[in-house]
């Protein structure tokens, strides 16, 4: 895989491929749940329709990168770097972005609850009807985020929360 920069539909569930260089990889549909993915280079790397449940992606560029429809449940992105992103449809329950620098990132119809974004930088991210139910935001820079048509119940915020435009005072979307 490592030579041929593909492996489709590949089971790797639990493989170590940390710090590895996959920039433009093709891991379509591939098995990478628990997998150790911390600081991989994914620059650009087709990753949709994956199964990456519980995997470790600390600190990992991620920018270019297509995820659509990949399941992400308790995954974690800290510190993660992630430009022009495609995340549209994924599952991430309970997944981490903390410290995150997510920048033109789709979320489009993206199931997130219970995930967090705390301290994350969510410029000119896109949350189209995505679900958004407890997701924590607290210390997050969300003033360029796009939240039309999301389920924002329970969402958590905090005063070093930067929120969007158009809510005038404190983030509280109840």
């Amino acid at each position: 895989m490592l030579r041929s920069n593909a492996c489709p539909r590949c089971d790797l569930a639990q493989v170590n491929l940390a710090g590895k260089n996959l920039i433009g990889a093709n891991l379509s549909g591939a098995n990478l749940s628990g997998a150790d993915l911390s600081g991989t280079m994914l620059i650009g790397a087709d990753v949709h329709d994956a199964i990456l449940t519980g995997a470790n992606l600390l600190h990992a560029n991620i920018s270019g990168a297509n995820f659509e429809g990949s399941q992400l449940a308790r995954a974690q992105l800290d510190d993660a770097m992630a430009s022009r992103t495609n995340l549209r449809l994924v599952t991430a329950a309970g997944a981490s972005f903390r410290r995150a620098k997510l920048e033109y990132v789709n979320f489009e119809g993206a199931d997130l609850k219970g995930a967090t974004f705390e301290q994350a930088d969510l410029y000119e991210v896109k949350f189209h009807f995505a679900e958004l139910e407890n997701v924590s935001f607290e210390g997050a820079d969300l003033s360029a985020a796009d939240f039309s048509d999301v389920n924002m119940t329970a969402v958590r915020t905090d005063t070093q929360t930067t929120c969007p435009a158009f809510l005038a005072g404190p983030c509280s979307w109840k």
